[in-house]
């Protein structure tokens, strides 16, 4: 391949993010596909030492092509991708070149550390299997200082919060005597944190607690405040609150599709909180597993806020984005068919699928237990694992994932629990699986959580495996379970008294009757302790609402009704099956399957949790 003719234009300045640019112009001298990389190195500002971005985490790093569209890439800040390098990484998908034509790249965005010389690297090359780079050029770009006072960086930890919350803002300046950040009614707020880094910049970092949407206006001046306007750099930043208690809908996703994407729709199918699986960040993350609507592709995603900021992480093998889930050890856990639509082209398998970082390439993979079937051809039943199902539900308890009950590939109900241990994290790609004791009756479509060891529910001292109803069928409104069986062990199988609620009869007296769920779904709260049952119940009358565990009393467990009395869902005609995840202080709720034609309707519900739970 004859190397592209690569020319580039830059101009940058601190203090000047919607000026600053650089651009590269690419000409091919031959037809060819090509794939590009960008690297940009990262980091703050030292002395004859600079970079494009001071932190590759808050750099809104854009790059648009001309003509439109003619490349499409992706952005990258994940540690285990870069080797561990605070970098920019952004991969191109392939795209065509004409002999004599050109295209042209431009990046903005850059969160400038300071003035000085800084680089970033360009990377050209044909073959997707074989990257020779036959064009592999780094291109430093100088930095212009700041004419007069400068705000190199103005960030803040969420742009969306609750109410009650505190959150902190973070402010880098430069040239600057005096600095002041304002809120709404120009009330000023004294920074916790003041220092000076190097000689060339001043961080400061100021806390404030939201009750409502707040306007921040933050004001650096050369000398004193008030002085010539052309001494003055400001910037402004505005947070979204949330009341609380409050519910609204929210396409999760849709503020994060980019392209074409924004075309289609997705929905959830599992909804996961845990800690970083990469181990990049602490704190936990939001994992969704997205099906696009038209296609059927489905994709795994994550976001620290769990409302906006989702990550592209992978597609999802093939058939199994519609399977239950489950986080263990760090590790994302497939395991069969459909849990979502029964009545899907998907089969029921027993199909075992792992996403985790290798820790010896540091790379993010999926690896499938026995793709072949050998293992499970060779090994007597006991180790071979659950027969195939769908409809099933899956929980990780005790140090294992366990799987419970479902359809069999005949659609015959199974009361079978299975346990299984595995490390894929330590290349222990060989499950260990152990039949538990069978459920009091088969079903399918049941709803499952775990409480831990020490919580504050009176009458339970160990951990328990919860599992909330089901059906004998997905589609038979008939034939529900509304029992509430739990676990300690796995060896025994015991079941809890169901709320009772209070309702006038017709003869306008006050009878009690047990809440019979239509569909319903069931949750540990770490924040108030509790376990929740929400749904739509429909004794004695169809209603959406939730009950809380206060005490467990064996013979008279305590289940007052909750705050969720606005779901917005009404599903009377068949089974609506609800599953939910507990992510921050916010309680996500979203269909197992429905009228997908109605899709609008039952987008994921969400609810703020109140201050004092």
């Amino acid at each position: 391949m004859t190397k592209p003719l690569v020319t580039s234009q830059h101009s940058l300045r601190v203090g000047s993010p919607g000026d600053s640019f650089i651009s590269f112009e690419i000409e091919s001298a031959e037809d060819t596909e090509l794939f590009a990389l960008l690297e940009i190195p990262c980091g703050v500002a030292t002395t004859g030492n600079t970079s494009l971005c001071r932190d590759a985490q808050l750099a809104q790093l854009k790059v648009e092509c001309n003509p439109a569209k003619t490349i499409v890439g992706t952005l990258t800040r994940d540690g285990s991708l870069t080797s561990g390098n605070n970098k920019l990484l952004w991969v191109s998908e392939s795209f065509a070149m004409e002999a004599g034509n050109k295209v042209s790249l431009r990046l903005t965005g850059f969160n400038l550390a300071g003035s000085g010389d800084a680089s970033l690297n360009l990377k050209l090359w044909s073959d997707p299997d074989e990257p020779a780079l036959p064009y592999d050029v780094t291109t430093t770009v100088p930095i212009q200082p700041a004419v007069g006072p400068a705000i190199i960086d103005f960030d803040i930890s969420a742009h969306r919060v609750m109410q009650g919350d505190t959150i902190t803002l973070t402010a880098y300046t430069t040239n600057a005597k005096t600095v002041i950040l304002y809120h709404d009614n120009n009330r000023k707020i004294e920074p916790s944190e003041e220092s000076a880094s190097g000689g060339i910049e001043t961080k400061r970092v100021y806390t404030h607690q939201l009750e409502a949407n707040t306007k921040f206006r933050l004001e650096a001046w050369r000398d004193s405040s008030g002085g010539s306007m052309a001494d003055l750099a400001k910037r402004e930043i505005t947070v979204e609150v949330d009341p609380r208690p409050h519910w609204f809908s929210r396409d999760i996703l849709a503020n994060s599709l980019r392209g074409d994407d924004r075309q289609q729709k997705f929905y959830p199918t599992l909804l996961l909180a845990a800690k970083d699986l990469g181990g990049a960040k602490d704190g936990e993350r939001l994992y969704g597993i997205f099906v696009n609507k038209n296609t059927k592709d489905a994709s795994l995603w994550s976001s620290d806020s769990g409302l906006d900021g989702w990550r592209w992480e992978s597609d999802v093998p093939p058939g199994m984005g519609e399977s239950p889930g489950v986080i263990h050890n760090q590790v994302l856990w497939l395991i069969g068919g459909s849990a979502v639509d029964p009545d899907s082209e998907a089969k029921a398998t027993n199909r075992l699928w792992w996403y985790y970082r290798d820790d010896k390439t540091g790379k993010m993979v999926w690896t499938e237990w026995d793709p072949k079937g050998e293992e499970r051809k060779q090994n007597p039943e006991e180790k071979r694992g659950p027969a195939a199902r769908k409809c099933h539900t899956i929980a990780s308890f005790e140090g294992k994932v366990w799987v419970l009950g479902g359809l069999s590939a005949r659609d015959a109900e199974l009361d079978d629990v299975w346990a299984c241990v595995a490390d894929p994290r330590k290349r222990d790609f060989t499950p260990t699986w152990t039949k538990m004791e069978k459920l009091p009756s088969a079903r399918c479509m049941s709803a499952a959580a775990a409480t831990p060891k020490k919580n504050a529910m009176r009458g339970v001292d160990h951990a328990r495996l919860w599992l909330l109803g089901g059906t004998t069928h997905p589609y038979n409104i008939n034939e529900t379970l509304d029992d509430l069986l739990w676990t300690e062990d796995g060896k025994s199988w015991h079941k809890l008294e169901w709320p009772a609620t209070i309702h006038n009869s017709t003869n306008g007296q006050q009878q009690t009757s047990l809440a019979k769920p239509l569909g319903a779904t069931i949750f540990y709260s770490k924040d108030d302790k509790r376990l929740h049952i929400a749904g739509i119940f429909r004794e004695p009358v169809f209603k959406a609402c939730d009950y809380a565990l206060l005490d467990v009393d064996l013979e008279k467990p305590s289940w007052p009704e909750g705050l969720l009395k606005g779901f917005g869902w009404s599903y009377k005609t068949d089974l609506f099956l609800i599953r939910s995840v507990t992510f921050g202080e916010r309680w996500i709720f979203w269909p197992v399957y429905h009228d997908w034609k109605d899709m609008n309707q039952y987008t994921p519900r969400i609810f703020n949790t109140p201050k004092e739970s």
